[in-house]
């Protein structure tokens, strides 16, 4: 029986120690710089073979997802496992937390191609972009109502001046009493930050280490570099307008650099633009992502553009002059 057998297994009957659940991290640390088929396949086989020798259902299901992240869901403490680390999957909290006495924590995981709308304790509301997650206490409890995402994320967020609500990313921390914005930090690199409404502070560090921050007003955007860890605050383009509650999105004049930017975070598809394409038309459209699929909002777009946007194969599509 291999080790990871036999971590996985201790798992699963929630007899595994701190150095044991350490281990079992590492292994599955050492497999996110490549993760391959055998490596999968490895895992799906213990998951079987742990099932039959027990004669239970099997409640542990392994699925993997493409970029940003994979996901692992075991039984008896049900760990989330992907490139970000162990997560907990809702009202479940992990070994680590029982031995501290820490409030259970709730982790949503979008593995879909559409946006996917999550009620936080205290009444705030986030749409997870398609492979994006958010990991929150189940209850707030805190002087702060903080949380932690990856990926997409738009945030209503109920006004409390008490309890400020905070949005941990890897490489800043935003502060908020009650507002409206979006956070893109779908790379290990960048980290876009969005304004609509209210105001909001972003704490960051820069290349000599120093604790620095910013404020944003609405209309405003803040990207920041893990290279040059530098902070950038811009005006957020115009060109491209989302209102997450209705899932509608208007072009205003928009490239379509900007137009495969913007689907290709919304749907989880990618719109590949060759380098020797010099349109520089610019469009203006509406589209309802509730009720058009993507094929057919790319086919409304072909139809009032002069180049054409073909579909390779299934969230594969290529522009063509």
């Amino acid at each position: 029986m291999s080790t990871l057998e036999k971590l996985l297994i201790k798992l699963r009957e929630n007899t595994i120690s701190r150095q044991e659940l350490e281990r079992l991290e590492k292994i599955f640390e050492e497999q996110e710089a490549s993760i391959d088929a055998a490596f999968k396949e490895e895992i799906e086989t213990i998951e079987r073979r742990i099932a039959q020798k027990q004669k239970v259902r099997r409640l542990a299901t392994f699925s993997w997802v493409k970029n940003p992240a994979r996901t692992l869901s075991i039984a008896a403490s049900l760990l989330l496992i992907g490139a970000f680390g162990f997560y907990f999957l809702r009202n479940e909290s992990t070994i680590a937390e029982k031995w501290t006495g820490h409030v259970e924590m709730d982790s949503v995981f979008n593995a879909g191609r559409v946006p996917k709308k999550v009620r936080l304790p205290d009444g705030s509301v986030a749409f997870l972009g398609p492979s994006s997650y958010i990991r929150f206490p189940s209850k707030f409890t805190s002087k702060t109502r903080e949380v932690r995402s990856k990926g997409v994320v738009y945030y209503e967020v109920a006004h409390d001046s008490l309890s400020p609500f905070v949005v941990s990313l890897q490489n800043s921390r935003i502060t908020v009493l009650g507002t409206v914005f979006t956070v893109d930090n779908s790379d290990q690199t960048n980290e876009h930050i969005e304004l609509l409404k209210g105001s909001v502070k972003v704490d960051y560090r820069n290349k000599a280490n120093q604790e620095l921050y910013r404020i944003l007003k609405p209309g405003e955007k803040l990207s920041y570099s893990a290279q040059n860890a530098e902070m950038v605050q811009t005006l957020i383009n115009p060109a491209v307008q989302i209102d997450w509650n209705s899932g509608v999105i208007t072009f205003d004049k928009a490239t379509i650099h900007e137009i495969a930017q913007t689907l290709g975070n919304w749907y989880d598809i990618q719109i590949r633009i060759p380098a020797e394409f010099s349109s520089q038309e610019r469009i203006v459209h509406r589209i309802d992502t509730r009720q058009m699929s993507v094929d057919e909002i790319i086919e409304g777009i072909n139809l009032i553009v002069k180049y054409k946007i073909e579909k390779e194969r299934e969230g594969q599509f290529t522009v063509l002059q």
